[in-house]
């Protein structure tokens, strides 16, 4: 576990803060592919609080909008755009082989 101070704190990206951030910025082909990717300093303000649990009850259809989403211009529709990537990325490593077990 970390320690407090940087769990809590330092590491955490508080509401309503702005923190220090490394980006990692990938760019993803309609098929899940990888076509390029670039890493560099940021910072970065948090603008919702939100719960990994209630974002993806809402994104699978389980769940309301969490009150966080609704009261942010465009980010409903950026964590759709997330989620659509993530799947296509999931898909093609499937296709690739990955996450495969062998007996």
């Amino acid at each position: 576990m970390l320690p407090e101070k940087l769990s809590t704190d330092l590491t955490s990206l508080n509401y309503a803060s702005e923190r220090p951030a490394i980006v990692v910025e990938i760019v993803i082909a309609h098929d899940g592919s990888l076509q390029g990717a670039d890493v560099y300093r940021a910072l970065v303000y948090n603008h919702a609080k939100l719960a990994y649990n209630g974002v993806a009850d809402w994104l699978e259809g389980k769940g309301p909008i969490p009150a966080g989403v609704s009261g942010v211009d465009g980010l409903a529709e950026n964590l759709r755009l997330q989620d659509r990537v993530a799947q296509k990325m999931k898909s093609f490593r499937h296709e690739q082989g990955a996450l495969t077990s062998k007996r």
